[in-house]
């Protein structure tokens, strides 16, 4: 009689993981699981409510790499610059983990000190010669702005953007993202001045 396999929460979280990193988000439930591990649904939901609650276990599983991608890129002139370019790069290189975290999932991101995700990105900005002073709040305000106008980029699908120019993405994550980061300068020294251009705008 062959020994029998017990399926550990690692084990179906992984295999999950995996399915939805090569076939989507869609892709995702009990039936498919249970193929990807070699048996029954039992164990699935021995271990997971619903597959709901295993998602949610995928997404705390896969948000790293989209983390890594924006904490490894580079870029010579500007470290905040690299973290919008990591991004679109995640994007165009796991676009179903892309679709689960981003577009498709039912996590919201949250952009505060209660998402301890956001320590390490905060602290590579802090690197930027413009950012290192910057409050906690202002530079967390800065990072949600950018990763906003980041996520419009990735999402692009019926503006004249090329996502395969390289170049062309940096041109536009420069110019908004410099100019983000001169209102996050002025609206921390002096708010007053920006309330004025407010006002003068929209007169």
């Amino acid at each position: 009689m062959p020994p029998k396999i017990s399926f550990t929460r690692d084990m179906i979280i992984h295999a999950a993981a995996e399915l939805v990193r090569k076939e989507g988000i869609e892709k995702l439930n009990a039936r498919n699981v249970a193929k990807a591990i070699g048996g029954s649904t039992q164990p699935i939901y021995r271990v997971f409510r619903s597959i709901d609650e295993l998602e949610e276990a995928v997404i705390e599983k896969l948000t790293p790499i989209a983390l890594r991608y924006m904490l490894d890129e580079a870029d010579e002139e500007s470290v905040f610059l690299s973290i919008g370019l990591g991004f679109l790069k995640f994007s165009r290189e796991e676009p179903k983990i892309f679709d689960l975290l981003f577009v498709k999932g039912k996590k919201k991101w949250i952009f505060s000190r209660k998402n301890p995700s956001l320590g390490p990105l905060m602290k590579k900005m802090r690197r930027d010669f413009f950012l290192k002073d910057m409050s906690e709040q202002s530079l967390m305000s800065l990072f949600r702005d950018m990763f906003i106008y980041s996520l419009g980029l990735c999402m692009q699908k019926s503006i004249d953007i090329d996502r395969t120019n390289a170049a062309g993405e940096r041109k536009l994550l420069h110019d908004v993202g410099g100019q983000l980061i001169a209102m996050a300068l002025i609206r921390e020294k002096n708010p007053g001045a920006l309330e004025e251009m407010k006002r003068s705008f929209m007169s």
